[in-house]
């Protein structure tokens, strides 16, 4: 009796084994595949991340601001249309690398609008940008703006701030940087940014009065007010008022200069 035993639990057991294997062999099958499938979608992950990261960094320093060359006038175009023409600190970044590269080459360079890509000049300051910086980061980006901005009213040449539209906070302040100003008649400018707490630091409270009067100047800062561009004509702020930014371009035409002599030395002694 115990021999019949023994020989059915025996037969139990090696019935069992291949079983055991069977599904021991599908587990590690399935787990094999399981990683495979992991790795893949990991390996597509990183694909689109670096992808994703090649798109920004091309779309980035390159094209958040434009220069292009019309004979002798160079064309400086902020290109964030998207964000208004925001004022972040790579775009900061890039405008003065571009002052300096107009600069150096006044005797091809002879006259310098500044435009935006749009429906704004610029609204001045990233905000959204401003809201993820550090104290040190941003007193660094008031820096930048401040010294970009002196770049451009000491340029050499005579520059020409072709408003086409919003430009508010320190779009407004690179507009007073700018010798001569035109606007579009929809366009809409001023210090808004005294409304949030946040005095401007680009240098437009100095050069407002001296452009339009202490009074005038004063009235515009304290209330933060919204000048359309007829109002903007009247305190003296603009030079005229055009039918589009293209403007721009007539006038820069209009600026003569004495033959072999290039039209900045004639504008201005500085520099």
């Amino acid at each position: 009796m115990e021999m019949q035993e023994q020989r059915l639990s025996r037969a139990s057991v090696q019935s069992e084994v291949p079983v055991q294997d069977q599904e021991q062999g599908q587990y590690q099958k399935n787990l094999k595949q399981g990683h495979e499938q992991v790795q893949d979608q990991v390996k597509d992950q990183v694909q689109v991340q670096v992808q994703v990261q090649g798109t920004l960094q091309e779309q980035g320093t390159v094209q958040s601001v434009k220069l292009d060359r019309h004979g002798h006038v160079a064309v400086i175009t902020l290109n964030r249309p998207a964000d208004l023409n925001a004022l972040n600190y790579e775009t900061l970044v890039r405008l003065g690398e571009i002052v300096v590269e107009i600069r150096e080459d006044r005797h091809q360079i002879r006259a310098v609008i500044v435009t935006g890509t749009g429906r704004a000049f610029s609204a001045g300051a990233d905000l959204k940008e401003r809201r993820t910086l550090n104290e040190q980061q941003v007193r660094r980006n008031v820096r930048a703006i401040r010294d970009v901005f002196t770049a451009v009213e000491e340029l050499p040449q005579p520059t020409i701030a072709a408003v086409n539209g919003y430009a508010f906070g320190g779009g407004f302040e690179l507009m007073l940087a700018c010798d001569l100003r035109l606007a579009v008649r929809d366009a809409r400018m001023g210090l808004t940014e005294v409304s949030l707490g946040i005095i401007p630091g680009a240098g437009g409270t100095q050069r407002l009065p001296r452009l339009i009067g202490p009074a005038r100047a004063k009235e515009l800062i304290l209330t933060a007010r919204k000048m359309n561009a007829q109002d903007a004509l009247q305190y003296g702020l603009l030079n005229g008022i055009a039918d589009d930014a293209c403007a721009a371009r007539g006038l820069s035409g209009q600026i003569r200069h004495k033959p072999g002599q290039p039209c900045w030395s004639v504008f201005r002694t500085r520099g």
